[in-house]
């Protein structure tokens, strides 16, 4: 994240794939939901050269889940369809 990035607010988290690389998302919202922390993440790109690489393409958001483990914040990804597709609709609204 850059400096411009923290003046406009943008919030950016770097999270890995399951090839070992990593890619930057925003989020783009966040819901309680059933005492349940969801987010909205939309992939996230600072470098214009990155953009111009990746314009046109389809950017998924990606819905994950915010839980808590000894004490920290952990994002999981949501594994279950039926959940993945009421997070979704929740999202929609």
């Amino acid at each position: 994240m850059t400096e411009d990035d923290e003046k406009i607010g943008v919030e950016v988290l770097s999270l890995e794939r399951e090839d070992g690389t990593s890619q930057d998302y925003m989020i783009t919202n966040q819901i309680k939901y059933k005492g349940t922390e969801y987010l909205a993440l939309l992939p996230y790109y600072n470098d214009i050269d990155e953009v111009k690489k990746h314009f046109g393409e389809e950017n998924k958001v990606v819905f994950m889940k915010l839980s808590q483990e000894n004490g920290q914040e952990v994002l999981e990804d949501i594994d279950d369809e039926n959940e993945y597709a009421m997070v979704a609709q929740l999202f929609e609204k």
